[in-house]
This record gives structure tokens, sequence and C-alpha cells, in this order.
């Protein structure tokens, strides 16, 4: 089972290890003894409230910790098989993941999206390294998993009722990092001018789209607005590190949308299904 330090305690508790031998004989090989494998979270922002965390070692064994914020300035041990280790590291998994891996990591274990409801700020963060040492330090750095899409309706407050749906052709990930297939929406109410949807990363630009649906004066009106054509114009970055943000402004009256991706802007003149 994993422990916790204090890092300014961490260097104190080295010279201890140091001075125990875990083999029986001085001049014994320690191949075969194990490694202390330490997880530093002391540089993680404050955009990540909770990390869910997974070692595995060459001999097939795993090990799991859940690090609250209250602790990131605390350091977790793990006693490993010498050889390869792999290490993934999840940050703000809260009730909109479906998460299957709190035991037992497998090729199949998922970190899926609640269906409709926004999705969780997920950060990810892997590290593989070929551990030869007694003592190996890992200092956690987690990327930005998905991408804010800031959304302004002009003149929100002419309408009864907005509603808007985020289609995409992936629903999460599998516990490496790698990206599941299988659709999912996301449906949220414009409350006011401005509202904010999250779009998880995808294998590709494909398939990602956004669905209004609107009523003014008891009339129902639908709009469609095919996000993947202007990610794929304005040349987004789905493997960027840390996800760039974007930003939509949908004029409702006029039929224009205004669209902003890291200084790349273009207006869009749509049209209308009733």
């Amino acid at each position: 089972m994993a422990k916790s330090y204090n890092v300014s305690h961490f260097v104190a508790y080295l010279l201890i290890l140091c001075g125990l031998a875990s083999c029986s004989k001085i001049f014994e090989s320690r191949e075969h003894c194990p490694a202390v494998v330490f997880t530093d979270f002391s540089e993680i922002g404050p955009e990540i409230e909770n990390l869910m965390m997974w070692l595995e070692d060459s001999e097939g064994n795993s090990y799991s910790a859940a690090v609250p914020k209250s602790e990131f300035g605390q350091l977790r041990d793990f006693y490993v098989a010498k050889g390869d280790i792999r290490c993934f590291v999840w940050g703000n998994v809260k009730s909109a993941t479906i998460c299957s891996i709190e035991s037992k990591m497998t090729p199949k274990a998922t970190l899926f999206k609640r269906d409709e409801v926004l999705c969780d700020s997920l950060y990810f963060f892997t590290k593989k390294r070929y551990v030869t040492t007694d003592t190996v330090v890992i200092k956690v750095h987690p990327n930005k998993q998905f991408a804010n899409i800031f959304l302004t309706v002009l003149e929100a407050g002419l309408y009864e009722e907005i509603k808007v749906t985020l289609n995409t052709p992936s629903r999460g990930f599998y516990y490496d990092g790698n990206i599941a297939s299988g659709s999912s929406q996301t449906i949220a109410a414009v409350q006011g001018d401005r509202s904010r949807l999250r779009l998880l990363r995808q294998q590709d630009l494909q398939g990602i789209s956004l669905d209004f649906l609107y009523q003014y004066r008891g009339e129902k009106s639908s709009l469609n607005f095919d996000l993947s054509k202007y990610l794929i114009e304005s040349k987004y970055d789905m493997n960027a590190i840390d996800m760039k943000d974007i930003y939509l402004t949908i004029d409702l009256v006029n039929m224009r949308v205004s669209l902003s991706i890291d200084g790349w802007n273009v207006v869009i003149d749509i049209g209308i299904e009733i």
C-alpha cells in the first residue's frame, strides 16, 4: 500500500532507505530487490482538485491511490519490481465520469463521460521508466484533455427557451490515455447570454457538431452547426499537449456564427430549419 510523505522530509527518508539493506548480504546483487517509486504532485496547478493514479511494474503488479488536493504537497511511495514501470494519473475525475478502474487495470478499463451531462475537466499524465536503481522520483504534470467551448448567444433574452447539444464520436478514454470510441452527447440549457460546454479530446476532427433548439413566441426552430468543418479549416490541433479553448458567438436573428480559436477567426452565415 502506498504511503505519503511531506516533501520536506523526503531527503531524510532517502538517507534512511540508503542505510537499510533489503538484501541479506552487503555485497549481494540488488538487481532483484524492489525499488521505491515516489510520485511528486507538488507542482500541480490550482485547476486540478483531485487525482487518481495507477502504477504497473515489470511483473504485472498494479498499484493505485486516490490523492485529494490537500495532499498534493506530499509524496506517495510504491514498492515495485525493477524493470519497466508505467505511471498513469487522471485529474478531476468526478461525478460526470464513469470510471471502471478503481481496483484492477486491464487494457479495456475506461473512463467514460456520462451521457448528456457536462463532462469533467479531465487532466492526464503518463510516464514510462526503466528502473534499475533503488529509488525513483516521478514528477507529475497532468495536461488538459478537454477544450472549453465558450458560447455567447446574442439577444438570448428574446427567446423562451434555448437548448444546445454537443455531439461527438468519442465518449472518453482508456486508463492509459488512449481514446475510446462510442458517441456521446452533452445537452445544456442556455441561461443568459453566456454558456460553456466542454469538448473532450477526440480521435480526429470528424463528427463534431452542435444542435440548437430554440423557441421564439411559441414557435420552435432548430439549427445544426458543423463544428468539425471549421475545426479542420482552423487546423485545430486535437493532439496538442493542452487542448485550446473555442469561442463561439451565435446570432439567431441574423443567422450568423462567429468562431475564434487561438487567434483564428471566422464569421459564418448559416441556414435554418423549422
